[in-house]
């Protein structure tokens, strides 16, 4: 199987193509790994050029509002970078909750009201996030989180590549544009061309399919993200 190593020599080749890919020195391979790794990272946090999307199931508490999300914690998952949507499933049939932002949150007046939530905040944290519902459950329900979470990072050159379909090519010259400052060179026409290509093929790839006419299957809005409070 290939490896990210292979995926960075293939970069490096774009822009020194007299290069044979055995004669790049391991300094000159870290660096561009480095670059890998921060252009994923900076991936992550656009909801197009991420594809990591998960749908998993917790359960609410009796008279708790927040819940600590985040590996090895009550709701036990790595810390996503985003809530795109939520719901509770109750005998059979899903709520929606809204997801609403920090300042909605806090403008609530009444946090102690105590029926099943409707509304959903999500903060993040160095490692672990926490989840605040309102109002405030008066049952354990199944709570049903669909979470973006990071694109995964190589600790080394020899790690296995494990992304999707596209994503090779997309990184391969992306990464080639990203390290021409680096040598200081003028990026080809091919390069920028290439890396805008690549790169566009993923982000529609990734845009959300809106379902609708699906009779007792309407998305009710599900993950509108609200910024005012109602009600």
């Amino acid at each position: 199987m290939a490896t990210i190593g292979d995926v960075v020599k293939q970069a490096l080749q774009k822009l020194h193509p007299e290069q044979d890919t055995t004669q790049f020195a391991s300094a000159m391979l870290d660096h561009a790994l480095q670059t890998c790794n921060d252009m994923l990272e900076t991936w992550s946090l656009d909801r197009l050029k991420c594809y990591k999307t998960t749908l998993s199931a917790f359960n609410t508490a009796n008279g708790f509002t927040s819940y600590v999300i985040g590996s090895g914690q009550t709701w036990n998952v790595a810390q996503p970078i985003e809530i795109e949507s939520a719901f509770i499933r109750v005998s059979g049939e899903d709520a929606d909750l809204e997801i609403v932002k920090r300042r909605a949150y806090l403008k609530v007046r009444q946090k102690a009201k105590a029926e099943r939530p409707t509304r959903l905040y999500f903060e993040r944290g160095d490692t672990n996030g926490t989840v605040y519902l309102w109002p405030t459950p008066t049952a354990t329900e199944a709570i049903y989180l669909d979470m973006r979470h990071v694109i995964a990072t190589y600790a080394n050159t020899a790690a296995t590549f494990s992304l999707p379909l596209g994503y090779r090519h997309a990184i391969v010259w992306n990464l080639a544009l990203a390290l021409c400052p680096d040598y200081e060179i003028e990026p080809s026409e091919t390069i920028k061309k290439s890396a805008a290509e690549t790169l566009t093929a993923i982000m529609n790839l990734n845009t959300p399919v809106e379902l609708s006419g699906l009779k007792g299957n309407e998305p009710k809005d599900r993950g509108r993200v609200m910024d005012v409070e109602k009600g």
